[in-house]
């Protein structure tokens, strides 16, 4: 009875773990800056989007930036956000302000039609 309850409970692990993981065919979405490393101000931003190896042509990329409050500072939160116009092979580019230095929290999504295919989140530190 415990071996077959243990098998139910793998079995039930593996399917949600499927049903909430990556599709089989995932988007893969990188994210580069001109200059690099950022600076305050305007940047130019590249995303380079694939899905097995090969070029993503038909998404929609936009590019979030935010950094918290920092009371201390008198600083209230921020945010901006740039759309991400498409290029050739793959690559997606716009510009988009960065207020003031330091790190922003970044989360670049990658959708086709109303679907989101790709979110990649990271810190960008700007000088």
């Amino acid at each position: 009875m415990t071996r077959h309850l243990t098998m139910l409970a793998v079995a039930f692990a593996l399917a949600v773990s499927a049903a909430c993981g990556r599709p089989s065919s995932a988007v893969d979405v990188q994210l580069s800056t001109t200059p690099n490393p950022p600076q305050m101000g305007t940047n130019t931003f590249e995303a380079t989007v694939t899905e097995q190896g090969k070029p993503v042509d038909d998404a929609s990329v936009s590019v979030e930036f935010s950094m918290a409050a920092m009371p201390s500072m008198n600083m209230a939160d921020m945010r901006s956000s740039t759309t991400l116009t498409h290029d050739a092979n793959g690559k997606y580019r716009g510009t988009g302000q960065l207020m003031t230095s330091g790190n922003w929290d970044t989360t670049v999504t990658v959708r086709r039609g109303t679907a989101t295919v790709a979110t990649q989140k990271l810190t960008l530190a700007a000088q």
